[in-house]
């Protein structure tokens, strides 16, 4: 499916991706917990689907949103996405808030 990209949609992604930059620096500050099995399942599967990026945001939604999940697990998570993403989830660990 196209991705559009009208002045709202970028402007959508941009205020995700600086509150999930800031959510990824407070969650460094907990400790640290393994990607959950399920959650690296579906990374995988959404890597292994011809790089689904937005399959891979999907993912990183439900884990900002999952209840019961640590906050390190939250941080691995993300961390271990970016990998593919590439957008620095992790820039903002130890800036100040």
């Amino acid at each position: 499916t196209p991705v559009r990209l009208d002045p709202a949609a970028v402007t959508g992604a941009a205020r995700t991706l600086a509150h999930w930059r800031r959510a990824v620096a407070d969650w460094a500050s907990t400790p640290s917990r393994p990607v959950p099995d399920a959650v690296r399942a579906r990374l995988r599967s959404a890597w292994e689907n011809d790089l689904d990026a937005v399959g891979v945001l999907d993912v990183l939604h439900d884990v900002e949103h999952a209840h019961g999940l640590p906050d390190g697990a939250r941080f691995e998570t993300f961390a271990h996405a970016d990998r593919l993403l590439g957008l620095e989830l992790t820039r903002d660990l130890g800036t100040p808030a």
